[in-house]
């Protein structure tokens, strides 16, 4: 608790997220240092499961479907954000 001040703002930063556990306690191990996350970014999400544990975040790219058989992976920019 030493090395966040109470109050701190926060912006939560993951490389991937399929259900959003990881965001999900990110948030909840910042409530116990009494810091404010600000917004949560992802660099790619998986289209399933559609409903994530976590609500407001902002995801570049998402992972659409893949195959290690066939070698195939389909990732789109995120419709929401080419609005």
């Amino acid at each position: 608790k030493r090395s966040l001040k109470e109050n701190a703002k926060v912006l939560i930063i993951d490389d991937f997220m399929k259900g959003g556990g990881t965001c999900r306690g990110m948030e909840d191990m910042m409530k116990e240092f009494s810091a404010n996350v600000v917004g949560t970014a992802v660099v790619i999400e998986t289209k399933e499961p559609e409903k994530k544990l976590v609500d407001n975040y902002t995801s570049l790219l998402v992972l659409n479907n893949s195959s290690l058989k066939e070698g195939r992976i389909e990732i789109f920019p995120n419709p929401k954000l080419l609005k």
